[in-house]
Protein backbone atom coordinates (compact mmCIF):
# COMPACT_ATOMS: atom_id res chain seq x y z
CA UNK A 1 0.00 0.00 0.00
CA UNK A 2 3.06 2.66 0.80
CA UNK A 3 4.66 1.80 -2.27
CA UNK A 4 1.36 3.04 -4.25
CA UNK A 5 0.93 5.96 -2.27
CA UNK A 6 4.34 6.56 -2.91
CA UNK A 7 3.71 6.27 -6.87
CA UNK A 8 0.78 7.90 -6.67
CA UNK A 9 2.07 10.91 -4.94
CA UNK A 10 4.93 10.71 -7.79
CA UNK A 11 2.71 11.67 -10.47
CA UNK A 12 0.58 14.03 -8.47
CA UNK A 13 4.10 16.18 -8.58
CA UNK A 14 4.22 16.31 -12.37
CA UNK A 15 7.10 14.42 -12.64
CA UNK A 16 5.68 12.79 -15.92
CA UNK A 17 5.21 15.90 -17.46
CA UNK A 18 7.53 17.67 -19.70
CA UNK A 19 10.71 17.20 -18.09
CA UNK A 20 10.49 13.47 -17.56
CA UNK A 21 13.38 12.91 -19.72
CA UNK A 22 15.60 14.55 -17.18
CA UNK A 23 16.76 12.82 -14.03
CA UNK A 24 15.52 13.41 -10.70
CA UNK A 25 17.17 14.19 -7.66
CA UNK A 26 15.51 14.31 -4.46
CA UNK A 27 16.99 16.32 -1.05
CA UNK A 28 16.12 16.38 2.61
CA UNK A 29 15.27 18.97 5.18
CA UNK A 30 18.85 19.18 5.36
CA UNK A 31 19.54 19.46 1.11
CA UNK A 32 21.15 15.63 1.22
CA UNK A 33 20.43 13.12 -1.50
CA UNK A 34 18.37 10.82 -0.67
CA UNK A 35 15.97 8.30 -2.87
CA UNK A 36 12.52 9.22 -3.58
CA UNK A 37 10.42 6.74 -1.71
CA UNK A 38 12.67 8.12 1.58
CA UNK A 39 11.39 11.61 0.29
CA UNK A 40 7.98 10.69 -0.39
CA UNK A 41 7.79 9.18 3.10
CA UNK A 42 9.58 11.98 4.97
CA UNK A 43 7.21 14.28 3.15
CA UNK A 44 4.21 12.30 4.76
CA UNK A 45 5.73 12.18 8.12
CA UNK A 46 7.67 16.04 8.33
CA UNK A 47 4.62 17.78 6.69
CA UNK A 48 6.90 19.25 4.74
CA UNK A 49 6.67 20.83 1.03
CA UNK A 50 7.87 20.80 -2.12
CA UNK A 51 10.18 22.68 -4.42
CA UNK A 52 10.81 21.66 -7.68
CA UNK A 53 13.64 23.08 -9.75
CA UNK A 54 14.68 22.45 -13.56
CA UNK A 55 18.12 22.86 -14.20
CA UNK A 56 19.20 21.75 -17.52
CA UNK A 57 20.43 18.38 -16.97
CA UNK A 58 18.20 17.38 -13.99
CA UNK A 59 14.97 18.02 -12.03
CA UNK A 60 15.47 18.53 -8.48
CA UNK A 61 13.03 18.10 -5.67
CA UNK A 62 13.87 19.68 -2.05
CA UNK A 63 11.93 19.54 0.87
CA UNK A 64 10.78 22.63 2.70
CA UNK A 65 10.50 22.88 6.40
CA UNK A 66 6.84 24.31 6.71
CA UNK A 67 7.22 25.19 10.61
CA UNK A 68 10.30 27.12 11.89
CA UNK A 69 11.35 28.74 15.13
CA UNK A 70 14.20 31.07 16.35
CA UNK A 71 14.77 33.94 18.12
CA UNK A 72 15.96 36.95 16.50
CA UNK A 73 18.92 39.19 17.31
CA UNK A 74 18.17 42.37 19.49
CA UNK A 75 19.49 44.84 17.16
CA UNK A 76 17.73 42.84 13.85
CA UNK A 77 14.53 42.47 15.93
CA UNK A 78 14.72 46.35 16.35
CA UNK A 79 15.27 46.96 12.76
CA UNK A 80 12.45 44.97 12.14
CA UNK A 81 9.57 46.72 14.41
CA UNK A 82 11.08 50.41 12.85
CA UNK A 83 10.29 48.54 9.20
CA UNK A 84 6.99 47.67 10.33
CA UNK A 85 6.15 50.67 12.02
CA UNK A 86 7.03 53.13 9.51
CA UNK A 87 5.30 51.06 7.04
CA UNK A 88 2.08 51.22 8.98
CA UNK A 89 2.39 54.17 11.15
CA UNK A 90 1.66 51.97 14.28
CA UNK A 91 3.79 52.22 17.33
CA UNK A 92 5.03 48.49 18.49
CA UNK A 93 5.10 48.87 22.43
CA UNK A 94 7.38 46.61 24.44
CA UNK A 95 4.93 44.00 25.79
CA UNK A 96 3.49 43.49 22.06
CA UNK A 97 3.20 40.04 20.29
CA UNK A 98 3.51 40.67 16.42
CA UNK A 99 1.07 38.55 14.08
CA UNK A 100 2.28 39.16 10.46
CA UNK A 101 -0.12 37.78 7.38
CA UNK A 102 2.28 37.62 4.86
CA UNK A 103 0.44 37.17 1.23
CA UNK A 104 3.19 35.22 -0.92
CA UNK A 105 4.40 36.06 -4.34
CA UNK A 106 2.67 33.97 -7.10
CA UNK A 107 4.15 33.05 -9.94
CA UNK A 108 2.77 35.00 -12.64
CA UNK A 109 0.53 32.80 -14.45
CA UNK A 110 -1.28 32.37 -11.15
CA UNK A 111 -1.32 36.31 -10.39
CA UNK A 112 -5.08 36.84 -9.54
CA UNK A 113 -6.18 39.62 -11.66
CA UNK A 114 -9.84 40.41 -13.12
CA UNK A 115 -11.81 39.20 -9.73
CA UNK A 116 -14.92 40.38 -9.07
CA UNK A 117 -15.71 38.40 -5.82
CA UNK A 118 -13.11 38.31 -3.10
CA UNK A 119 -11.32 35.66 -1.67
CA UNK A 120 -13.02 33.27 0.37
CA UNK A 121 -10.00 32.20 2.56
CA UNK A 122 -11.06 32.09 6.14
CA UNK A 123 -8.40 33.98 7.42
CA UNK A 124 -10.10 37.02 6.21
CA UNK A 125 -12.76 36.57 8.14
CA UNK A 126 -13.16 39.33 10.68
CA UNK A 127 -13.68 36.79 13.21
CA UNK A 128 -9.80 36.31 13.21
CA UNK A 129 -8.99 39.47 14.36
CA UNK A 130 -11.27 39.80 17.09
CA UNK A 131 -10.00 36.11 18.08
CA UNK A 132 -6.59 37.00 17.57
CA UNK A 133 -6.21 40.33 20.16
CA UNK A 134 -8.00 38.30 22.72
CA UNK A 135 -4.91 36.16 23.15
CA UNK A 136 -2.38 38.77 23.79
CA UNK A 137 -1.36 42.64 23.60
CA UNK A 138 -0.60 42.24 19.72
CA UNK A 139 -0.32 44.09 16.87
CA UNK A 140 -1.21 42.84 13.74
CA UNK A 141 -0.22 43.27 10.34
CA UNK A 142 -1.07 42.09 6.75
CA UNK A 143 2.08 42.05 4.37
CA UNK A 144 2.28 41.21 0.88
CA UNK A 145 5.45 40.40 -1.64
CA UNK A 146 5.99 43.98 -3.60
CA UNK A 147 5.69 42.18 -6.44
CA UNK A 148 1.59 41.36 -5.95
CA UNK A 149 0.07 44.59 -7.71
CA UNK A 150 -3.72 43.72 -7.32
CA UNK A 151 -5.35 42.88 -3.96
CA UNK A 152 -8.82 43.49 -4.45
CA UNK A 153 -9.63 40.09 -4.54
CA UNK A 154 -8.06 40.00 -1.14
CA UNK A 155 -10.26 42.54 0.43
CA UNK A 156 -8.16 45.20 0.10
CA UNK A 157 -11.35 47.25 0.68
CA UNK A 158 -10.58 46.74 3.82
CA UNK A 159 -8.00 45.20 4.63
CA UNK A 160 -4.76 47.41 5.04
CA UNK A 161 -2.13 45.38 2.92
CA UNK A 162 1.55 46.60 2.99
CA UNK A 163 3.97 45.38 0.86
CA UNK A 164 7.14 44.13 1.83
CA UNK A 165 9.27 46.69 0.03
CA UNK A 166 12.58 45.77 1.08
CA UNK A 167 12.02 41.73 0.95
CA UNK A 168 12.99 42.01 4.85
CA UNK A 169 10.35 39.92 5.87
CA UNK A 170 11.01 37.17 3.02
CA UNK A 171 15.03 37.48 4.02
CA UNK A 172 14.52 37.63 7.52
CA UNK A 173 11.83 34.70 7.69
CA UNK A 174 10.50 33.21 5.05
CA UNK A 175 13.71 32.45 2.15
CA UNK A 176 11.63 30.05 0.31
CA UNK A 177 8.58 31.14 -1.86
CA UNK A 178 5.90 29.34 -1.63
CA UNK A 179 2.27 29.86 -2.54
CA UNK A 180 -0.74 31.70 -1.06
CA UNK A 181 0.75 32.55 2.24
CA UNK A 182 2.72 32.53 5.42
CA UNK A 183 2.73 33.75 8.93
CA UNK A 184 4.97 34.81 11.58
CA UNK A 185 4.86 35.52 15.16
CA UNK A 186 7.04 37.49 16.95
CA UNK A 187 6.91 37.67 21.21
CA UNK A 188 7.86 40.99 22.46
CA UNK A 189 11.88 38.79 23.60
CA UNK A 190 12.65 37.95 19.50
CA UNK A 191 11.20 34.94 19.92
CA UNK A 192 9.47 33.75 17.22
CA UNK A 193 7.42 31.17 14.63
CA UNK A 194 6.29 31.03 11.43
CA UNK A 195 4.83 28.76 8.94
CA UNK A 196 5.05 28.15 5.45
CA UNK A 197 2.30 27.58 3.16
CA UNK A 198 -1.19 27.72 3.01
CA UNK A 199 -3.37 27.68 6.37
CA UNK A 200 -6.18 29.26 8.18
CA UNK A 201 -7.17 31.25 11.22
CA UNK A 202 -7.43 28.68 13.42
CA UNK A 203 -3.93 26.86 12.64
CA UNK A 204 -2.91 30.97 13.52
CA UNK A 205 -5.23 30.79 16.60
CA UNK A 206 -4.22 27.21 17.74
CA UNK A 207 -0.45 28.33 17.30
CA UNK A 208 -0.69 31.80 18.58
CA UNK A 209 -2.47 30.88 21.76
CA UNK A 210 -0.08 28.62 22.44
CA UNK A 211 3.64 30.84 21.55
CA UNK A 212 2.02 33.62 23.37
CA UNK A 213 1.50 32.00 26.69
CA UNK A 214 5.20 30.39 26.55
CA UNK A 215 7.51 31.56 29.59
Amino acid sequence: MKKILFIISFFSLGVWGQNNDKPKVFYNLNDEEIGWQAYFKLKEETNSLNQITATDSTMQYRLIRRENTGTLQPSTFLQLKQYLSALSGKEIRENENIVINYLSRYPEKNQPTGHSSRSKWNIYHKNYLKKLHQLAPIKQFWMHSPTIKTLDYHHANRLNWLADEKDALFILFLKKTVALGNYILIKPDGRYYYYLGEYGKDHVLRQGEDFFKLD
